[in-house]
């Protein structure tokens, strides 16, 4: 999410985390001192096979986001509430926001996005997921980017292991 005082490299970072056991989401907000404590935004049920791709529309503070799960056939467009939820998450005067941080827009089966003559398409049974994806983080200056390079190629995380979220 881009800081609306900030400049174009200032963002502040939040983490989707899919407990597929759970079939729930956890977002988090990852503040850019790394000795500071994730805080968590909120939890929602999502499907344990969801995945996500962040659409950036220019002149938007937030980016959409696009959800899709195999498991529900279905893409989804969502807008995000990131900020607004943040900011009351920090300050216990704030009351939540009305809207939810994950606000569904639109929704359609994954079989419609493409023609029926297309080769491959398997009517209903036709799964297509979002890509995962960090689109702001090669101009992000967050200090979990700028991080060095442990070892193998992985990053080294600033306050080491998160315990129950990493990759698969």
């Amino acid at each position: 999410t881009k800081r609306r005082d900030g400049g174009p490299t200032d963002f502040q970072v939040s983490m989707f985390a899919v407990d597929a056991a759970k079939n729930e989401l956890s977002i988090y907000y990852v503040p850019a001192d790394t000795g500071a404590p994730w805080t968590l935004v909120q939890t929602l049920p999502f499907a344990g096979d969801t995945r996500f791709s962040c659409i950036y529309v220019p002149g938007k503070p937030e980016p959409l986001l696009m959800v899709g799960s195999p498991t529900e056939r279905l893409q989804k467009l969502c807008h995000l509430n990131l900020t607004e939820w943040i900011l009351s998450k920090q300050d216990d005067r704030r009351n939540p926001p009305q809207a939810p941080v994950v606000e569904e827009k639109f929704s359609r089966p994954m079989a419609s996005l493409w023609p029926e003559s297309r080769e491959g398409h398997d009517g209903p049974m036709t799964v297509a997921i979002p890509v995962d994806c960090t689109a702001d983080l090669p101009v992000s200056r967050h200090a979990w980017v700028t991080s060095p390079m442990a070892a193998g190629g992985d990053a080294a995380s600033p306050l080491g292991p998160f315990p129950g979220h990493g990759p698969p």
